[in-house]
């Protein structure tokens, strides 16, 4: 079967909106069977923007969307935008790109930021509305192909896809953290680690060749991402290893046929300068150190220095979606095509936070709300992979990849989401 063909056209008066609403338009068509066809002139049937009686461009609106700038609050419903302050009729295009672009994030004032200079889901207007495991994007576009393409019962053509990272913040500490579970739960092989530790070359923590063989009895692959900066920078914990380590770790991990990826550190060094510091591959690739990021200049940063996937999208204190959207985006940044795929699921935040639920359990409920597919990226850190301290998110992480198999649920590359992405409208 065909997919449906959307004619559309923009009035002069609007066609200043027309990449912005393309980009929009570029998403629906790569995740439910549709396509989207500008005319050169009005054709009958036509999906027409224009000011008032088409698809309405509201000015006040679209102006400050196309700057990524919150709109004028009188349109505002939440995370939603309206067409008129009176009816609360929700503009689904402009509310899907607003949520899409982290708008609601926009002038934050310094009491609901944490000690990082982070904005947390707790403090966050995203939860003062919805679940951050709603998916909140999906449905606005099935509304916008009911309600202003006559498209009803639309299939959706999107997989169900992982991919696995690890950020490597700790490969030569853990004594102290290791020797403390020694003495409360003895046993020879974390004697004969500690004793390697202290009198060898293998650290306790130096474990991304046990990573490496875990996920190759499963028949995946994964991204590590190295941090290059050493120390304390701006009161955040740096990498406990240097650029001897950085370089050979690198190689290895290339060697063993993984993909290696850049975790900017806290400094203010150029993505490049940090990523020319040891071997990547081929696509650049990168999440931020202690996902700190500042919408949407973070992605305007990184699009400028050629970065060409981030994994970073989400909470450091809850599991879930920060953009409502399941799926990789090209954010509206110039220059434009930086594919941000969005991070659901990171073992530190059950481990600081005290989440209820199990890490397993937590991604089911998340995926069994997202009926239209999804691509997301997961993290475990190595240190949090040890058979000791941390047994408990080792022992998580084989069941997530257990479940990922009976579940016939793919694993993807960074590298593989770029290659997939079709040609903008």
């Amino acid at each position: 079967m065909e997919r449906p063909v959307i004619p559309f056209f923009f009035l002069p008066e609007v066609i200043e909106f027309r990449p912005l609403i393309t980009s929009l338009f570029d998403l629906i068509q790569k995740q439910f069977e549709v396509k989207f066809i500008e005319t050169e002139e009005l054709v009958q049937d036509a999906l027409i923007f224009d000011l008032s009686s088409g698809y309405p461009l509201k000015r006040e609106v679209y102006t400050k969307l196309g700057l990524l700038r919150p709109c004028p609050e009188l349109f505002q419903q939440g995370l939603h935008i309206c067409f008129e302050t009176d009816l609360k009729k929700i503009d689904p295009l402009a509310s899907a790109f607003s949520i899409l672009h982290c708008l609601s994030e926009q002038n934050l004032s310094d009491a609901v930021l944490d000690k990082y200079g982070r904005l947390t889901y707790e403090n966050s207007l995203y939860k003062a509305f919805h679940s951050s495991y709603e998916d909140l994007v999906s449905p606005l576009f099935r509304i916008f192909l009911k309600d202003y393409c006559h498209i009803e019962n639309i299939r959706s053509m999107a997989p169900r896809s992982v991919i696995l990272t690890h950020d490597i913040d700790f490969l030569t500490s853990g004594f102290k953290q290791e020797f403390k579970f020694f003495l409360k739960n003895p046993s020879w092989s974390l004697g004969k680690a500690l004793f390697k530790h202290l009198f060898g070359t293998k650290k306790i923590w130096n474990n991304i060749s046990e990573i490496i063989s875990l996920e190759r009895t499963f028949g995946v692959k994964s991204t590590f991402y190295l941090l290059p900066n050493e120390g304390f920078v701006k009161n955040i914990r740096q990498a406990d290893y240097g650029p001897d380590i950085l370089k050979s770790t690198a190689e290895s991990i290339l060697t063993d046929e993984m993909e290696v990826g850049l975790h900017k550190s806290s400094s203010d060094h150029r993505y490049l300068d940090e990523a020319a510091k040891f071997k990547r591959s081929e696509l650049f690739t990168n999440r931020n150190h202690f996902l700190k990021y500042t919408y949407p200049k973070s992605w305007k940063e990184m699009a400028v220095e050629g970065v060409e996937v981030d994994t970073g999208l989400g909470w450091s204190d809850a599991p879930g979606l920060r953009n409502g959207y399941p799926f990789p985006f090209i954010p509206f940044v110039k220059p434009y095509g930086i594919q941000v795929v969005p991070l659901v699921l990171m073992d530190t935040s059950f481990d600081n936070f005290n989440q209820n639920s199990d890490i397993v359990e937590s991604f089911k409920k998340m995926i069994d709300q997202w009926n239209n597919g999804y691509t997301v990226s997961v993290l475990f850190h190595n240190n949090y992979l040890t058979p000791w301290s941390n047994k408990y998110f080792l022992d998580q992480y084989i069941e997530f990849l257990k479940y990922l198999t009976k579940e016939g649920i793919e694993v993807k590359s960074s590298s593989q989401i770029n290659s997939e992405q079709s040609e903008t409208i």
